[in-house]
């Protein structure tokens, strides 16, 4: 199966393109290679860059929520089911764990990756920390256990 890309207007296998769900027979206009030098030109420009750094700022709670059902279904797991509205309404400015606030590094959007269900903002530390425990309260019971025993010996 054939289509005619419409940068180039060169006939390609259908497999020379993007897919494009919402396209009626499912792929991009473009081939992927007319794709991606537009893409490169177009995100290679200062302007370019700016506006979106600028729409991501403006539109924080909307991305935070995309950017992290982006990267669930990349890394296999369950995407977050919360609104926009629910994690602006969880959101206070610091990290639900260690209390630290948000500055230049943006506070993470944490979610179980089984259910979905958004759980809280954290700091990426203990975002990290919760994932290195396999999102397990036992194994972190159990390590808070070993660090208090250590103190007690050192103190």
């Amino acid at each position: 199966m054939t289509k005619i890309c419409t940068k180039c207007g060169k006939t390609k296998d259908v497999s020379e393109f993007f897919k494009k769900k919402a396209a009626r027979d499912g792929l991009r206009e473009r081939c992927k290679s007319c794709t991606r030098v537009v893409d490169k030109v177009r995100n290679g420009t200062p302007e370019y860059r700016q506006q979106r750094k600028k729409w991501r700022e403006e539109n924080r709670f909307q991305y935070a929520l995309t950017h992290s059902k982006t990267q669930s279904k990349r890394r296999g797991h369950t995407p977050c089911l919360a609104t926009v509205e629910e994690i602006k309404d969880a959101f206070t400015g610091y990290c639900k764990i260690c209390g630290k606030e948000e500055g230049k590094h943006k506070l993470s959007m944490d979610h179980d990756h089984e259910t979905g269900q958004f759980r809280f903002w954290l700091c990426a530390d203990c975002n990290h920390g919760i994932g290195y425990f396999k999102d397990s309260p036992d194994l972190l019971e159990r390590a808070a256990k070993l660090l208090r025993k250590q103190q007690r010996k050192e103190g």
